[in-house]
């Protein structure tokens, strides 16, 4: 559609050059877009060290009215709209509240942030799920009782599960060093 839109403008170029010419594009306004997604208190590179992550307060995430582990899970699950992120780009709490939407690394989290506030320990866990060679899907893990939550809803093996079976674990992160990637770097470590 662009190529036959330039060529209405009459812009003579090769398609090869048009479609570079788009990506790069796509490229300036993605950076754009990280470059606003900043916080709104303190700048991200005011944090370089990790264990201020854990106190760190998300002021939007936290005027959601949870009271337990259930309200919380059901208020990610049914507040936050799914959606594929194509660029895996990690968002913050806040920036997923503000949204009303993301991916399951952005409603993991959401949901990790809440869980910190009811005093849950939580592991990030990213894993590939069985079958799938490419695309690695996130949850949360209850650090005490072993639990998983998907706050996707469409995980095969349920929303609470006690086991990943084989499923094969990419990353396990603690909440301070989730919510760093999330902040700092918008990505996932590498």
């Amino acid at each position: 559609m662009i190529i036959e839109r330039a060529a209405y403008l009459g812009i003579k170029m090769k398609k090869d050059k048009l479609k570079g010419l788009c990506l790069s594009v796509i490229i300036s306004l993605y950076s754009a877009f990280l470059s606003q997604s900043s916080l709104d208190d303190k700048t991200a590179y005011e944090y370089e060290n990790a264990y201020e992550y854990e106190n760190y307060v998300f002021p939007i995430a936290d005027k959601i009215p949870v009271k337990n582990k259930k309200e919380a899970f059901e208020w990610v699950m049914n507040n936050i709209k799914n959606i594929q992120d194509w660029f895996d780009f990690w968002q913050p709490p806040d920036m997923t509240v503000k949204r009303r939407k993301g991916d399951c690394e952005d409603k993991a989290f959401l949901l990790m942030y809440l869980f910190k506030r009811l005093g849950i320990d939580t592991y990030f866990v990213n894993y590939l799920p069985e079958g799938n060679k490419h695309h690695t899907h996130s949850i949360v893990q209850d650090v005490i009782t072993g639990e998983y939550y998907d706050s996707t809803g469409n995980n095969p093996l349920g929303n609470i599960f006690d086991s990943l079976g084989k499923q094969e674990i990419k990353y396990k992160l603690k909440y301070r060093d989730a919510i760093k990637y999330a902040v700092l770097y918008h990505k996932k470590p590498t």
